[in-house]
Formats: structure tokens, sequence, C-alpha cells
């Protein structure tokens, strides 16, 4: 069987003169295991619903998400006069010389020489051969959207104003990365968190336009037993919440990575009384304190054991103030042996976060 891929309209000029769509195809039958979910969740996302043609053929229909009132009443005319086209072709592959098809097929290869990234795409005989390293599903999915963007443009209709969908040839590509983790954070530590949707949607999005990680920036937007301030009327994410696009983002080869602060920018939960005694001031919390650390590796286990990664960031950008106390203030900064006994206080702090992570089997970063 093979699956038409993200069908696309030509323009009503090149309707009539006899190409009516120019739709992607993939062997169903040589497509890896692995790639089998994450390509099954994209048809979801991007088709209103899929039905089988004569022949052994699925037309997959426009995105879900492109409002029916954005096309112009001639193309939303040759929409369904296309898919009229496509429910009556017969079995017979030369009917479809009337469509521009490209037959595409993914091949994990083990190449030698290769950084730690690639994805590569050649023409062979009649198909569009996508190769990538065996088990990096997320360069696979790359490819796909290199496919997509090479193929599919848009130009804009002189008579309509209309971004008209048209096609274009495929040309054979490389691409190489010495770079392991190429991704985005999120901030989501700013109003309301984002629905999980959304982030599933992004995770597809990043998988296809190359990117192989998302940090997900939660000052106290999670959810934590025994702390219900977290995320208190600002919106905050459950654990299934979290395990959900975690699984999601694993379909595409996407990693999601935990993101917490560990001394700064903790004004979040500082502001409410019951942390009043970890509060070093308003924004940082107190550095190297029993209390404080007992509070982060809760922090610690709560995200980590929502996500599969076995990395956290930790923060630690703009403690502001840190090498200062209240009643230590000489002329708006520190005395020298202040400034060098704080700046201890740092790093024995970081050695016990750091000593925290470590214990739940997690590998820091932070900036």
């Amino acid at each position: 069987a093979l699956i038409l891929c993200g069908v696309l309209l030509l323009n009503p000029q090149a309707v009539q003169g006899g190409e009516v769509s120019c739709p992607l195809i993939i062997d169903s039958e040589t497509l890896p295991e692995e790639l089998r979910p994450g390509l099954h969740r994209i048809l979801d996302v991007y088709t209103q619903r899929v039905r089988l043609v004569k022949g052994g053929y699925v037309d997959l229909r426009q995105p879900k998400t492109q409002p029916s009132d954005t096309c112009a009443p001639e193309l939303e005319a040759d929409n369904k006069a296309a898919r009229e086209d496509l429910q009556g072709l017969p079995s017979g592959a030369e009917e479809f010389e009337k469509l521009w098809l490209v037959p595409l097929r993914f091949e994990p290869g083990n190449e030698r020489n290769r950084p730690a990234r690639w994805v590569t795409g050649h023409h062979d005989a009649e198909t569009f051969v996508i190769s990538y390293p065996a088990g990096s599903i997320v360069d696979a999915f790359y490819g796909l959207g290199l496919v997509i963007s090479e193929m599919f443009t848009a130009r804009e209709d002189a008579n309509t104003d209309i971004s008209v969908p048209v096609c274009r040839p495929l040309e054979d590509f490389n691409h190489e990365s010495e770079l392991t983790m190429v991704g985005m954070m999120l901030d989501l530590s700013r109003g309301k968190v984002m629905k999980v949707e959304i982030l599933e949607r992004l995770s597809m999005i990043s998988a296809l336009t190359g990117f192989s990680h998302i940090l997900l920036y939660m000052e106290d937007t999670f959810e934590m037993e025994g702390h219900p301030m977290f995320g208190y009327k600002r919106g905050r994410y459950t654990r299934a919440e979290l395990q959900r696009a975690d699984e999601t983002a694993s379909l595409w080869g996407i990693e999601l990575i935990g993101h917490i602060q560990s001394l700064g920018h903790m004004e979040q939960i500082l502001q409410w009384p019951q942390y009043g005694p970890l509060r070093d001031s308003r924004f940082r919390a107190k550095m190297d304190d029993a209390a404080t650390l007992a509070l982060l590796d809760r922090m610690i286990s709560t995200v980590s054991s929502s996500l599969r990664s076995r990395r956290i960031h930790i923060g630690l950008d703009e403690p502001f103030g840190v090498d200062r106390t209240s009643g230590h203030m000489a002329g708006g900064g520190a005395s020298a042996e202040l400034a060098a006994e704080r700046q201890a206080a740092v790093r024995r702090h970081l050695h016990h976060v750091v000593q925290l992570c470590r214990k739940h089997g997690l590998r820091p970063m932070a900036y």
C-alpha cells in the first residue's frame, strides 16, 4: 500500500492542463517500524480524514488547521474536483501519469566517516530516498521536513491575493552537523502555560525542521505534591500532562528536558509566606542552605520523574545581588572578605545541587 502524504492542489491553470495534484507517496511496506507511529501522528494532525482510493491508495485531505474561509471559491472548486478525480482512479499505475507523484522511501544507514547528525536525499530511479543514521528517527523526520519544504512552496495569486500552493521538482540534498543537540527553550513561566496539544505540535514541527531537543522552562509551573502554591493562579502541568507531552515528542525522536531554577529567578515561589525562611532576597533563595536544598531535591525529583530524559537544566542565571547581604552593603557593594565568602557559598551550593542531580541519575546543565 502507498500513502499519499500532504495532497496539495496546483493552481487552476495546472488543473486545466491535467496535473490535478502533487501528492507525496510513502511506501508503507518498506517504511521502517520505528517511523510508523510518528508518521501516523503527523497524518492525524494534518488531515481531516483518511479514505481508501481504488487501487489500495490513501487520499490525505487538507490540514485541519486551515480555515475554509482562507481559500478562494475557485480554489475550493478545484480542490473538490481533484479529490473526485483521485476517488475514481483505477488500480493501474499508468493511470497515475496525470498526477505528479513522488514515491518516497526511508533507508536507515550506518555510514562511516559521518558527523553526529546527517540526512541525505537522492533520486533512485523513480523513487526519492531519504537516508539517515540507523536509530535516529529525529533525523529521518528532518529529512521528511526537507522534502516537504523543497517540494511544496506557495505563490501569491495575482487575482485573489491568496497564497496558492504549487509544487516544484525535488533536488538531492545532504545535511550534516557535528552538533548532537539542536533545540530551543520554551518559556513556560510567563503567564499561563501552553496547552499540551501545542507542546505536541511544536515537538512535531521541531523534528521536521531539524531540532532534536526542547527545554521546558518551568520555574514553578508544574504540580508538586505537598506544594499547592506551585503554579498557583499561573497555570501548571500535572505529571500526567508532562508524561503525555514526552511520550508524543518521542514519536519523532524529540527529547524533552526539564528546566528549573535553583538559585535566582525564584520569586514566584518565594513570594508565599511558607517559603519565607528560604528567602535570601525577593528573587533569590538562600545558598548552601538545608531547607533550600530540600526543596530543590523535591523539584528535581518531580520534574525528572515526569520525563524520560536523563538531563536537566538547573538555571543559575541572573542571581542578582549574590555578592551582597542586607546589613553588609557598603556603598552599594560588599567588602572583599564578604565577596569571597559569598563566592565560596555559591560554589558549595552548586556542588550540592549537582549532587542532587546525580542522586536522581541526571546530567545537569546550567547557564
